[in-house]
């Protein structure tokens, strides 16, 4: 599923593919922009993007162009643009399991 987050803020992943309990989530970066996605896996949105705990690069070349997130029972996969002053969107692709 391609899921978009755009610079409006958190977009909370887990409540987008209708994922509840505990579960696995692979992402990846779309490539179609410059922009960096943060990740974290939380209860809540976090507060700050100094409270994310991963990043998603948009280069092919960097192993941080894909992610397998374990999402805890109660929890939710959060992700949201780096720079939000860019402006735009990104899409990411985003399975379940790995």
């Amino acid at each position: 599923m391609n899921v978009n987050i755009d610079s409006a803020g958190a977009v909370n992943i887990t409540a987008l593919l209708g994922q509840t309990g505990e579960h696995t989530l692979s992402i990846e970066s779309n490539f179609d922009t410059r922009q960096i996605v943060l990740l974290s896996v939380g209860a809540t949105e976090p507060a700050s993007n100094s409270d994310y705990e991963a990043k998603l690069m948009p280069n092919q070349d960097s192993n941080l162009s894909f992610r397998v997130v374990s999402v805890p029972n109660g929890s939710s996969l959060w992700g949201k643009l780096s720079d939000v002053t860019l402006g735009g969107s990104c899409n990411v692709r985003v399975a379940i399991g790995t």
